[in-house]
């Protein structure tokens, strides 16, 4: 029997002045998640293109660079892309402002000095501990990519710090689309292979930095305001080492993987982890919503609605994730050869294990959110640096003895590490966290992934019948409810009814 258990996401009754939770959640998601999706799409497009047409070792090798020069950036801004924004928004004072830009830019700038010069002196020592790797064919353009990297997330901080989203959003889709177009016409009519993919790269980020630049309104006076240099490192250097967590975590397998593998074993891995990560890049757009609300409600109503409202966000992205991961079980083969190519299907079975470490990467993220929500602030950090010590040990011990697939299990078992700490510093809060939302859908995902592989694989009635099953069994057994679907359904129509409404009047008052 299907239970009627009523949302969360329907205890506020909308109004003008106090709309409800779904009406903010899906005007707040609505508006923030257009040109992510934008982006996504555009990076898919440009990946389908690159590995159609270089080697796996040159993917690779230019995955590895793009991570390399990733990391060094970050590590370079000793915390300052994170450190701007807040003190550029914090501030009124336009001088104030103009100095601090001026100041970062200077100090950036010295670094990319310093750098690139440290890449020229260490290139003899790059030659014999790369050897052949089609990663020292690239040391060509290291010193430029790095500057121009160094330079895009740093006019990146400025914008967020001016509440500039909008030229942010035109800037981000504007540079993709050409890196597109420039990596079709490097490819397609001049045949270049990875010198193709690098090229795309330069040229969009120098659009990046241009366009970032002008948007940024400087007013140069030459000069550095050294107690602002040193606020910032000392507000950004914390923030550095929460950074250098998640990198650990992220990032950190991929780079093993190429220490053992080679740049092959990071092209397939890069391949199976695609996807993954392109739709976990929509849940800062989730975050963007969730977070504010649930810290609102924490404040100025009761544990017990922020207690389900967490609750119920991890149902729901548990209900969706899973069914993603049951078509990347069904489908996962068809997908590898439709956007990339059967060259790549060993990334199969790796492809659907990070989509089940997906979902467990935003049930803990969810977690996470909500103790830095309830003001416990510290405990994410405390929480990522056990995942990331068992992260890096585990990637260590099993990637010589399994292959790049042991990345994803241990993907998978750091969350399930990660998950109870949240748990734990949550319940001292007096809320409780009920992971038996998020392991029912995956309880059915591992018996229609038995009945899948038992039977047919390769037979499509099979295929279609178990992914249109899902929400059937998901409705018996209460993962999600008849009520969900109406209020999601109700808020989706209201919010397009209003955007509608915006629209027209807007129209009809020019």
């Amino acid at each position: 029997m299907v239970t009627m258990n009523k949302s969360p996401l329907a205890d506020e009754q909308p109004t003008s002045a106090n709309p409800s939770v779904a009406s903010r959640f899906f005007s707040g998601t609505l508006s923030i998640g257009a040109a992510r999706a934008s982006t996504i799409i555009l990076g898919l497009i440009s990946m389908m293109i690159a590995v159609r047409n270089i080697t796996i070792d040159e993917y690779g090798a230019y995955v590895l660079l793009i991570i390399i020069l990733t990391f060094l950036t970050e590590f370079t801004s000793i915390g300052m892309t994170l450190s701007i924004p807040r003190y550029l928004a914090s501030s009124h004072d336009q001088t104030y402002k103009q100095t601090l830009q001026n100041t970062v830019l200077y100090f950036r700038l010295f670094v990319i000095v310093v750098v690139d010069f440290l890449f020229l002196i260490s290139h003899p020592l790059l030659v014999g501990f790369l050897g052949d790797s089609p990663l020292l064919d690239l040391f060509v353009y290291w010193p430029l990519l790095f500057g121009l990297s160094s330079l895009s997330h740093l006019l990146n901080a400025i914008l967020r710090g001016r509440f500039d989203f909008a030229s942010l959003g035109v800037i981000e889709f504007v540079t993709n689309v050409i890196e597109l177009l420039v990596l079709g016409i490097a490819i397609f009519v001049f045949h270049h292979g990875l010198d193709g993919l690098i090229y795309a790269k330069i040229i969009s980020s120098a659009l990046y930095v241009v366009m970032g630049y002008l948007k940024s309104h400087f007013r140069h006076n030459w000069n550095m305001d050294m107690p602002v240099l040193k606020e910032l490192l000392r507000f950004g250097f914390p923030l550095q080492m929460q950074y250098l967590l998640d990198f650990s975590f992220n990032r950190m397998d991929t780079m093993i993987i190429g220490s053992f593998l080679g740049t092959a074993g990071i092209a397939y891995y890069e391949i199976a982890r695609k996807i993954p990560d392109s739709l976990m890049q929509t849940y800062p757009v989730f975050v963007s919503v969730y977070f504010p609300i649930s810290a609102n409600m924490y404040a100025s109503e009761t544990k017990k609605k922020t207690e389900k409202l967490m609750n119920t966000s991890m149902r729901l992205l548990a209900f969706l994730t899973v069914f993603g991961t049951l078509v990347t079980v069904v489908f996962g083969r068809d997908i590898i050869r439709l956007l990339f190519s059967e060259t790549y299907l060993p990334s199969y079975f790796t492809f659907v294990l990070l989509m089940v470490g997906l979902t467990l990467k935003v049930t803990e993220n969810t977690l996470g959110y909500s103790l830095v929500a309830i003001g416990e602030s510290n405990k994410p950090l405390i929480v990522n640096a056990v995942r990331a010590v068992f992260s890096l040990a585990g990637n260590v011990i099993f990637l010589p003895l399994a292959g790049f697939v042991s990345a994803a299990f241990v993907s998978v078992a750091s969350n399930l590490v990660a998950i109870p700490l949240d748990a734990f510093f949550l319940r001292r809060r007096k809320i409780s966290s009920n992971f038996m939302e998020v392991l029912k859908p995956l309880v059915v995902l591992a018996v229609f992934s038995l009945i899948f592989f038992a039977f047919s694989a390769s037979s499509l009635l099979l295929k279609w019948g178990l992914v249109l099953l899902y929400i059937p069994v998901c409705l018996l057994v209460a993962i999600v409810t008849r009520h969900d679907f109406s209020v999601i359904f109700k808020e989706a129509q209201n919010t397009c009814t209003r955007v509608f409404k915006r629209e027209h009047l807007s129209s009809g008052s020019k």
